[in-house]
């Protein structure tokens, strides 16, 4: 009997069975093939459109205004990378007191043309698959004649992302673009990691470029832009007597500018108009109404006089609910967090563990005041930036129907219904003492977490 190489006999093939084995042509064939079929594949895809960096001048913010002269025109500020501005040591770098970058404005009656008008003076080919925000002048978005036509002409562009971010100035878009932080070299840098890290910040979340024109066609929804501005990085109160010294990229002898562009509050839009704004003090309350809070609370010491608790906020979240009672529109809004917290006294650090309960019941009232007195705001402007209308339109679209052409009087004089449950996490101290002491100079332990 035949055996294979292991050892075991052979198997006898089915006749009805067909063999499995191709012929040579036929394999010869079947490669020839795939490797056209693949040649094929890669002829349309590389870099067919292509750009050489050094043919190409890199736009990484965009202003919007209207014309001083004609408002009828919108005014295109481009802020443009100086190249070879970061290259360090090379001759053609620029120093400290100079700009890494340069702006092109234009002026003319369509969006379009006003980008497309700097052809003729720019030796370089405008190019904004880099460009990390866009920025309108306040009198342009309070206007709201283009802001709908800007923002469509941005999502329409095949070179800007929809997840840019956009903002509003506190007042021309083309000065803001001329600021000169201290320690981000470039505006749109700057301004870009803020929103990055805005759960830190009460009154601040981000928006980019699809959420906003989401919002303009939506009729149920209004838009919260932040609203951003330029301010002396120096002009922080300091002892009597004491002068700040000015950044070295002050010039000798010349007062230092306002180059700094932190967040102001939000700029409110009824549709496609700028109706008002949120400051830091009555928009204290919108990132815990928005989700996702990180920031930090200070409330006083329950039974301590003086003294104070600090609470980090390790995550929270918002659930927002519309209904009808009585007859009139209840707006609802619970938040829930988990925080840290800790004492602060005059010359130790205090022991709060056993005052959790208090704590918890004092911050979450800190919370409701904050979210109540930013809801009022938002009702005397009619603004409806968290999406309530929405929410009624889903869960209850006969009611919605009713109130569908009056919703903005609606809303206006809705009843809040606010809750806020506080967790604290972990609490214990900020730091020891260096050397604790008891009674009589005796060392004693740590005070208890």
């Amino acid at each position: 009997m035949a055996r294979t190489r292991s050892g075991g006999p052979v198997q006898p093939r089915n006749p009805k069975t067909p063999s499995t084995k191709r012929a040579p042509g036929r394999r010869r064939r079947t490669t020839a093939l795939c490797a056209v079929l693949t040649a094929l594949a890669l002829l349309p895809a590389g870099c067919w459109d292509h750009r050489p960096p050094e043919t190409s001048a890199f736009i990484i913010m965009l202003g919007f205004d209207e014309d001083p002269e004609d408002p009828a025109m919108t005014a295109v500020t481009q802020l443009a990378i100086i190249p070879g501005a970061f290259a360090v040591g090379n001759e053609g770098s620029v120093g400290l007191d100079q700009t890494p970058f340069y702006l092109l404005s234009d002026a003319a009656p369509t969006l379009e043309s006003a980008q497309a008008a700097v052809f003729d003076h720019l030796s370089r080919l405008p190019s904004l698959e880099h460009m990390d925000a866009i920025v309108f002048g306040q009198d342009f978005a309070r206007a709201g004649r283009a802001t709908e036509p800007a923002v469509a002409w941005a999502m329409r562009h095949p070179q800007i992302r929809p997840d840019t971010f956009v903002f509003v100035a506190d007042g021309p878009a083309q000065p803001f673009l001329d600021a000169r932080p201290v320690l981000d070299p470039l505006p749109g840098e700057a301004i870009s990691a803020l929103m990055k890290h805005s759960d830190r910040v009460h009154f601040v979340f981000p928006m980019r470029l699809y959420e906003f024109a989401r919002t303009l066609l939506s009729p149920r929804i209004d838009a919260a832009v932040p609203l951003v501005g330029r301010v002396n990085p120096l002009s922080a109160r300091g002892p009597p007597g004491f002068s700040p010294r000015a950044f070295v990229r002050a010039t000798g002898g010349s007062e230092p500018a306002d180059t700094q562009i932190p967040p102001l509050g939000r700029a409110i839009f009824q549709g496609k108009r700028m109706v008002g704004t949120l400051t830091t003090d009555d928009g204290s309350g919108l990132r815990w109404i928005y989700g996702g809070n990180k920031g930090i609370l200070t409330i006083p010491h329950p039974v301590q006089e003086g003294h104070y608790i600090v609470a980090t906020s390790i995550n929270s979240s918002a659930k927002r609910r519309v209904r009808f009672e009585n007859g009139r529109l209840v707006l609802g809004i619970e938040v829930q967090a988990v925080m840290d917290a800790w004492g602060e006294g005059i010359f130790e650090p205090l022991a709060i563990a056993k005052y959790a309960p208090a704590i918890e019941r004092d911050l979450a009232g800190m919370i409701e005041k904050n979210v109540r007195k930013t809801m009022e705001r938002l009702q005397e402007l009619k603004a409806d930036i968290f999406g309530f209308g929405e929410e009624l339109y889903r869960s209850s679209p006969k009611e919605w129907d009713k109130v569908a052409e009056v919703w903005d009087a609606v809303y206006a004089g809705a009843a809040l219904e606010i809750r806020a449950r506080v967790t604290l996490l972990r609490t214990g101290p900020t730091r020891p003492p260096a050397i604790p002491t008891g009674p009589g100079g005796r060392r004693s332990p740590r005070p208890p977490r």
